[in-house]
């Protein structure tokens, strides 16, 4: 156990503020998040190295979803 608390599901529920909104994430995203993971940037301060694709991240997703 890493000891950080379990992730836990937003029921569908949309969170909206000021300048964003927060959502929780679906396959539609996928492509979008595909397209923006390819700048290599965009992970220098990351604690998951993306730089070989955006599929890691993806099976991460889809395992927490069960």
């Amino acid at each position: 156990m890493s000891g950080r608390p379990a992730p836990t599901a937003l029921g569908g529920s949309v969170l909206t503020g000021r300048f964003i909104a927060l959502e929780p994430l679906e396959p539609g995203h996928h492509e979008g998040l595909r397209r923006l993971a390819a700048d290599p940037e965009l992970w220098t301060y990351m604690p998951r190295d993306m730089r070989g694709g955006l599929q890691p991240l993806l099976d991460w997703h889809a395992g927490v979803l069960g």
